[in-house]
């Protein structure tokens, strides 16, 4: 007699919400929205634009804690890189012939990029993740040895270079590669330690750094009308991934939603899987 262990939907759930507010940002930025923004001229429009254009980098933060999260007590298989690698290739491929049949142009090194970790990276999502994937036994081999201190302290090197040097000193530390590592030892860290059973309020947490970044959105936009300052002030202030608000964000969410208890729903156990995989897929394609 087999037993068969179900999953609980609230990571799951999670992984939707995360795909939604990402293609609510690739939705704002990369169709030309945030260029046209004049925070002098506030409307309702500006500010939805305003607002969602920092959800993909939060959505971003929250794949990479699943994956560490999980990752850290798993081993890494050579099929799953060969099977998401042909996956990735074969859908840029038709994504491609989809776009040049409807009138989308593209130079030769376009077409380059579609090939997943060789002329896709640094700043590409799923050849960042499939690196930390492939590296996964020799970090998770790491992280094991070390004890709570020794641990704690790679952390605080790490959050400190790329996040609060980035936020507070307006250093330019941000690698692509850095912060998917440093997001994935963030998600081992809180599943090693057990951080979700903390007797913290996450979901108030979660809801004060969104309205805390809403307001710093608000503020900025004030800075711009009164000094005369750049219009994109506002997006590069408050929206990298590595900005200490949406990484507190991003960690907040995820510890909320891994106390959350929700029955296995089949359904979005399905549809979170989709989105995922979907999301992976569709992140080399870049129009221009």
């Amino acid at each position: 007699m087999t037993l068969e262990i179900k999953r609980q939907s609230n990571i799951e759930l999670l992984r939707i919400i995360a795909m939604f507010i990402i293609v609510l940002h690739h939705y704002c930025v990369n169709s030309g929205f945030v260029e046209l923004i004049n925070p002098k001229i506030l409307t309702g429009n500006v500010l939805f634009v305003q607002f969602m254009s920092i959800g993909g980098k939060v959505g971003v933060n929250i794949f990479f804690l699943i994956s560490g999260y999980f990752m850290i007590n798993s081993s890494m298989k050579w099929r799953k890189v060969f099977q998401l690698v042909f996956q990735i290739l074969s859908i840029n491929i038709l994504v491609c012939i989809f776009l040049s049949a409807i009138g989308y142009s593209y130079g030769f090194k376009d077409y380059l990029k579609i090939i997943p970790l060789i002329f896709d990276v640094p700043e590409s999502f799923i050849s960042n993740y499939i690196v930390v994937y492939l590296l996964s036994p020799f970090i998770n081999k790491a992280l094991k040895s070390f004890n709570k201190k020794e641990y704690s302290y790679l952390l605080l090197v790490l959050l400190i270079y790329f996040c609060m040097l980035h936020t507070f000193l307006n250093q330019k530390t941000w690698h692509y590669m850095g912060w998917a590592f440093t997001m994935y030892c963030v998600g081992a860290y809180i599943r090693k330690y057990d951080l979700s059973k903390l007797n913290w309020h996450f979901g108030w947490i979660s809801i004060g750094f969104v309205i805390l970044t809403c307001v710093e959105i608000l503020l900025l936009d004030f800075i711009v009308f009164k000094f005369d300052k750049s219009q994109s002030i506002w997006c590069f202030a408050i929206g990298d991934a590595n900005k200490i608000n949406i990484f507190l964000m991003a960690v907040s969410i995820f510890l909320y939603f891994l106390r959350l208890n929700i029955r296995c729903i089949k359904s979005i156990n399905y549809v979170g899987g989709v989105l995922h995989s979907a999301y992976c897929y569709g992140m080399p394609i870049t129009i221009s």
